[in-house]
C-alpha cells in the first residue's frame, strides 16, 4: 500500500469507526418539538399548490406543460428532468412563488426525514461515514447538510462542551495561493479584514455578491448558475463575474492552466500527493470538476490529517463536517486545550513553493447550534 493511500484514507478508518459507534447525544424531546413544527410549516407550503411538489411528473406537467418554461434536461442522462440543479435554474430565469415553493417543499421533507426521523440509538444520532464516498478525499456521511437552524438538538454530554475547530475560509485561501493571486492573497493576510468584503468593494458591489464570487466563481461557474445562486437576473451574474475575473486575472488564467492539463494528460495531482484521473467527456462539466479538484481535495485532505491527530490525542470526536470537527471535552474549555485543539489542525502546506497554514476558528458551547445569546455555539475569546 502506497504511502499517499495510507495518510490519505487507512489512517481515518479507526477515527471513523469511533465517530459511527459513538455518535452526538440529542434532546429528544426539543427534537421531537422541532419535527412537529417543521411538518407545519412543509403542511403549509403544499397546501399553496395545487399539484404534488414531490412528485416529478406532476412538477414537470405544471412547469413544461401548464407554464409553458424551457424544459430542462439532465446533465449525464440527457432525459427531461426536474430535479434541483433545473429548478434553481428555472428559478433563476423565472422568479415564480410556485417554482420556490417547490423548492423549499422538497428542501424540507429530505431535512425531516434525514435528521427528525431518523432513528436514535440510546438517545445519540450515529453518523454513517464513508471514506471513499467522494472523488475529492473529502468524509462523505449522511449528515454533512445538517440544518443549522435545528442544530441546537446536538448537544454535550453532562459535564462536557462541545468544541468546533473550523479551517477558516479554507478553499479560498488554497485557491488564493493556487493562482497566485496577490490581491486576493494581502486580503487574507490584512489583519482584521474579510476577503468577501473587500472582494465587493473591489468590484463595487456588496458582501453578498463578494462571498458567491469567491464560492462559485473560483470554480468557473457559468452566468446562468450564478445567477441561481446568487438569485439575480442573468445579465446582472455576467456582469459581476466579468467583474471578478477582470481585477482578479490570476483566477481565470489558472482555470486555462487546468484546462489545459487535463486536455493534454486527463490528470491532476495535488500539493498533498493525491492523484485523480479524469475520464468524462471534454467540456464545461469537466472543466468546472477538475478546477474545483485541488484545492477541495488539499481542504479534505488536511482536515481528514488534523482530525486523525485529534483522535490519537485521546480527544472525544464526534462528526466532522465540511471544514471543522465537533468534539466534546470536560468542562471547562481552557485556553490550553484550544492551543492543542488549533496545533493540531495547523498543517503546513507547500503550494508553489510557498507555504500556506489555514487559520483554524474556535467555537465551544453546550448545544451545536450558533448563538451568541449562551448556550450555543460561540468563537472562543483568546486568553493571552
Amino acid at each position: 500500500m502506497s504511502k499517499i493511500a495510507y495518510e490519505h484514507m487507512m489512517s481515518l478508518v479507526e477515527p471513523c469507526i469511533y465517530m459511527e459507534m459513538r455518535g452526538m447525544k440529542i434532546d429528544v424531546e426539543l427534537r421531537t418539538k422541532k419535527s412537529h413544527e417543521f411538518q407545519s410549516k412543509l403542511d403549509r407550503l403544499e397546501t399553496r399548490l395545487s399539484f404534488n411538489p414531490h412528485s416529478p411528473k406532476q412538477v414537470a406537467d405544471h412547469l413544461y406543460g401548464e407554464l409553458k418554461i424551457p424544459k430542462q434536461y439532465h446533465r449525464k442522462t440527457k432525459k427531461l428532468t426536474t430535479n434541483d440543479e433545473a429548478l434553481e435554474k428555472i428559478y433563476a430565469s423565472n422568479p415564480i412563488p410556485a417554482i420556490k415553493a417547490i423548492i423549499a417543499c422538497r428542501h424540507m421533507k429530505k431535512m425531516k426525514s434525514t435528521y427528525f426521523e431518523i432513528p436514535l440509538h440510546k438517545g445519540r444520532m450515529l453518523p454513517s461515514l464513508n471514506i471513499t464516498g467522494t472523488e475529492t478525499g473529502r468524509l462523505a456521511s449522511d449528515l454533512h447538510s445538517f440544518p443549522k437552524a435545528y442544530a441546537d438538538i446536538v448537544i454535550a454530554d453532562d459535564g462536557y462542551v462541545l468544541v468546533e475547530p473550523d479551517l477558516s475560509q479554507a478553499e479560498a485561501r488554497v485557491v488564493a495561493w493556487l493562482t497566485g493571486e496577490e490581491a486576493i492573497k494581502s486580503f487574507f493576510q490584512k489583519p482584521g479584514a474579510d476577503v468577501h468584503t473587500e472582494v465587493a468593494i473591489t468590484i463595487g458591489s456588496v458582501r453578498d455578491i463578494g462571498k458567491r464570487l469567491v464560492h462559485a466563481g473560483n470554480y468557473l461557474i457559468g452566468s446562468t448558475g450564478f445567477a441561481a445562486v446568487a438569485k439575480c437576473p442573468v445579465y446582472e451574474a455576467r456582469r459581476h463575474l466579468s467583474a471578478y475575473y477582470h481585477k482578479f486575472p490570476s483566477i481565470p488564467r489558472w482555470h486555462e492552466k487546468v484546462i489545459k492539463q487535463i486536455k493534454s494528460t486527463r490528470t491532476m495531482t495535488t500539493a498533498l500527493g493525491r492523484k485523480r484521473v479524469f475520464y468524462g467527456r471534454f467540456g464545461n462539466d469537466l472543466w468546472r470538476e477538475a478546477i474545483a479538484y485541488e484545492p477541495q481535495s488539499i481542504v479534505g485532505d488536511t482536515l481528514n490529517k488534523g482530525l486523525r491527530r485529534l483522535y490519537d490525542l485521546g480527544f472525544d470526536i464526534l462528526f466532522q463536517k465540511h471544514d471543522a470537527v465537533l468534539l466534546q471535552v470536560k468542562e471547562p474549555l481552557t485556553q490550553l486545550l484550544v492551543d492543542i485543539i488549533k496545533g493540531a489542525l495547523s498543517i503546513k502546506i507547500i503550494i508553489n513553493g510557498q507555504e500556506l497554514i489555514i487559520p483554524v476558528e474556535i467555537a465551544s458551547g453546550k448545544n451545536w447550534k450558533k448563538s451568541e445569546l449562551g448556550g450555543g455555539m460561540q468563537k472562543w475569546k483568546e486568553v493571552t
